[in-house]
């Protein structure tokens, strides 16, 4: 009996010493195992409010950018009021003989197309679309100009009937591919004659002398112009507020390639979701237009058009679906500060040359009436560029 107790002894120590060693080892890992979980929640939290932060300077910024567009469109409005004050007082004033006269000669106007009064640079390289009598039929040519003291020399070089027409103060030289010729008209009617003013600048900013290039580039302007799907923007275009959003080669994926894929891969029913970092207001679904144009790279041509019916934020689940589904922003990304999805109806690619005058509608400022016409020389500077409402006139 005793050495039966002895050995139950010897068994309950060698238990509570098995348990005080295990709990000997296993408390220094349960204890780094809480403060590791301890320091991941407070990482957690610090990151939830970093993120916090990131969205509250995201919506600043987007307010900020709302706030300039507005800015931008009083002072649009602004500009036209006082534009039309100054030819009330014009009209209004008797003129002697000295102002009766012929107009200054870096005046330049275009009352037809609603060019503004513009006061010429140094020197200027434009794509313009012009017609008979300087070519046989319409069609973009290239007019370039440098102006020395008072005078204004210029060159119109129409490269695909192969004529380039000269004028006071232009270098006389032949140039290969051309038959050289004198311009019937002074630079002020030549520019006020022409529509479509496009800055060659960006991709257009080419050498004048390459015959060939130009030749086919204006060739595809051309075609494009008149194509169908130029004269389809201006019959969809309504009394409804529409929208002019630019798209940055500085962003993924590439405007042109954005815009082609969509139009590509339109859905059964017609619908594209195209990715903005803008905000868009009062478009009636069903009727307003969304286009997009390029930016400077992009000699500010026109890509693309679809008539709005939606927008969906990324940041709410249907918008993330989509997202994730879309091939084009899963293997060539989103712009930066992308915010939503435009849902567009028949997305349409545009060739190069469609142009805006086409449209005869008019910028809109908030809270203004018609502003000045939608033409790219009357595009606003800044920030306010990215994003122009503009409307079609009643009974245009």
């Amino acid at each position: 009996m005793p050495y039966a107790l002895l050995a139950a002894l010897v068994l309950d120590n060698s238990l509570a010493v098995a348990i005080l060693g295990f709990l000997t080892g296993a408390l220094p890992g349960l204890w780094a195992f809480l403060s590791e979980r301890s320091k991941l929640k407070r990482t957690e939290a610090v990151v939830a409010r970093q993120e916090a932060t990131i969205r509250k300077q995201e919506a600043s910024v987007i307010r900020l950018e709302e706030l300039v567009s507005q800015l931008e469109n009083a002072r649009v409005s602004l500009t036209d009021r006082i534009e039309d004050l100054f030819e009330e007082i014009k009209k209004n004033r008797p003129t002697t003989s000295i102002e009766a006269g012929p107009p200054r000669a870096l005046d330049v106007s275009n009352s037809i197309f609603g060019q503004p009064s513009t006061i010429l640079t140094a020197s200027g390289k434009f794509v313009v679309w012009i017609g008979p009598p300087l070519t046989d039929s319409p069609r973009y040519v290239l007019l370039t100009w440098a102006k020395e003291g008072g005078a204004i020399g210029f060159k119109l070089r129409d490269y695909i009937g192969g004529q380039i027409f000269q004028h006071q103060g232009a270098t006389r030289s032949a140039e290969a591919g051309f038959h050289v010729g004198e311009c019937p008209l002074d630079f002020e009617s030549l520019w006020s004659a022409a529509r479509c003013h496009t800055q060659a600048r960006g991709e257009l900013d080419h050498a004048v002398s390459d015959f060939g290039w130009w030749r086919q580039r204006l060739g595809l302007m051309t075609a494009g112009h008149e194509s169908p799907e130029s004269r389809n923007f201006s019959g969809v275009i309504t009394e409804s507020r529409n929208v002019l959003l630019m798209l940055s080669s500085t962003q993924k994926p590439p405007p042109r390639d954005e815009a082609h894929w969509h139009a590509a891969h339109r859905s059964a029913e017609g619908v594209s979701y195209i990715a903005t970092t803008r905000k868009l207001t009062g478009l009636t679904a069903g009727s307003s237009v969304v286009a997009f144009y390029g930016d400077v790279a992009l000699a500010n041509q026109l890509l693309g058009f679809g008539i709005y019916e939606g927008y969906l934020r990324i940041d709410e689940e249907e918008g993330r679906d989509l997202l994730a589904s879309s091939e084009l922003y899963r293997s060539q990304g989103l712009p930066e500060r992308a915010i939503g999805l435009i849902k567009l109806r028949n997305f349409t690619e545009l060739p190069e040359g469609a142009c805006l005058e086409g449209l005869r509608c008019s910028i809109q400022a908030d809270g203004a009436g018609h502003g000045r016409p939608l033409t790219l020389l009357n595009l606003p500077v800044g920030p306010a560029r990215s994003q122009i409402y503009f409307k079609r006139p009643s009974g245009e």
